[in-house]
């Protein structure tokens, strides 16, 4: 039997004990799996859509994945170990619900609402309300038409949708609700992704409320209206005659992209040592390039992409990324171990973001966007916990 097929086989043998553990993070690897796992089964059973890897990329791909799945297994049996610990540590509480002092940052709210008021007319939504078509090259990250978007883009994404989701679990009254979501859209829009938006939607409707069967069905009948909608006011033409046509264009973008980008990855810089062309500012402008045949454009690269060049691969190298990767697991556990005052609901959905970065970004966007941002508003939570008089603390120990 050929060799893919029996890693195939044993990394679905991996994930049947990953299914059957309740676990913090099993939605991380979960979303690994369906972004890159499920792709590379597709090719390793001879699947041709996108650009296929090569075969010796396919095994590389396996390995990888395999490892990162039991560095999740390895990380769950130890974690029990590590933070038993923690679960003893005296800390400080107060005793009454005090999420209102995240109001006096308004700012998050305001300073990027400034930035779209200068530069209105460069952003994709302007073009989309007055009827003009774009498409990936108007991308603000693909075109460099606003300066310093990536700065905006980060605090967009880190901090103020972040603070936003805070502000539209906690209120109660409707009005100021519907107002806290259609700001949520607006800004999630203003990214001109396309999936910024989704993911709110997502992580609102069935990460907060809970999963059952119908909000299933109901979100997937949301998330094809919107896909075609996109993909419509991004073209200005619906591409899908048939149901086939439109399912094989939502699995290419969920499940396909990632390895197909990945493998590339690996074909080009790992297996050829070959070096970004000039003419190509950055690594995810050339992968799009490779797979799509034109420019410009850009294309997410899961985070072992951020070293394997320079490593290569083999046996100790694979190893090394099941290292990082528990790295990551533990880092995460250990931001959600610490209590926090004020801003609970904006980290519990800026940890759900950085699952989506470690599940398609490289490591300096799971740093610059996620724990970064995770470390500054615990820093500034300490700080309104410490300089607000009208709570009485009092001494209680963690339990975790």
């Amino acid at each position: 039997m050929d060799i893919n097929l029996l890693l195939m086989f044993l990394d679905i043998i991996i994930l049947l004990f990953i299914v059957v553990i309740s676990h913090e993070e099993k939605f991380l690897i979960i979303l690994l799996n369906l972004m890159n796992g499920v792709g590379i089964f597709y090719y390793v059973l001879g699947g041709t859509l996108y650009t296929p890897p090569s075969n010796e990329s396919i095994n590389y791909l396996l390995y990888i994945n395999i490892t990162v799945n039991s560095a999740y297994l390895l990380f769950v049996f130890l974690e029990s170990f590590i933070f038993r610990k923690i679960s003893i540590i005296k800390i400080k509480e107060v005793q009454k619900n005090i999420n209102t002092n995240y109001k006096y940052l308004f700012f998050f709210f305001a300073s990027p609402f400034i930035y779209f008021a200068i530069f209105y007319n460069k952003f994709p939504i302007y073009y989309m309300l007055i009827g003009d078509i774009i498409g990936e090259s108007s991308r603000p990250d693909v075109s460099g038409s606003l300066p310093h978007f990536y700065t905006f883009s980060v605090f967009l994404a880190s901090f103020t949708l972040p603070y936003l989701i805070q502000s539209y679990v906690l209120n109660k009254n409707k009005l100021i609700k519907i107002s806290v979501f259609l700001f949520l859209s607006f800004f999630a829009l203003l990214m001109g992704d396309k999936s910024t938006f989704m993911v709110i939607i997502f992580y609102l409707f069935l990460i907060k409320q809970g999963v059952s069967v119908k909000k299933i069905i109901l979100f997937a009948i949301f998330f094809i209206l919107f896909y075609v909608l996109m993909k419509y006011l991004y073209y200005r033409e619906l591409r899908y005659d048939t149901m086939n046509a439109l399912w094989e264009s939502i699995f290419r973008r969920v499940s396909l992209i990632g390895p197909s980008s990945f493998g590339m990855y690996i074909d080009y810089f790992v297996i050829k040592d070959g070096e970004i062309p000039a003419g190509f500012s950055h690594i995810k402008q050339f992968l799009f390039y490779l797979i799509y045949h034109y420019t410009p454009g850009g294309l997410s690269v899961i985070f072992p992409g951020s070293f394997i060049d320079i490593i290569k691969l083999g046996f100790f190298q694979i190893i090394f990324i099941g290292e990082v990767f528990l790295f990551i697991l533990f880092i995460r556990k250990l931001l959600r171990t610490i209590r926090i005052f004020n801003f609970n609901e904006a980290l519990a959905y800026l940890h759900f973001y950085g699952a989506i970065l470690v599940a398609q970004g490289f490591i300096s966007d799971i740093i610059v966007r996620y724990l970064l941002p995770v470390i500054v508003i615990i820093f500034i939570d300490r700080i309104l916990f410490i300089f607000s008089k009208k709570y009485k603390k009092v001494k209680f120990a963690n339990t975790y």
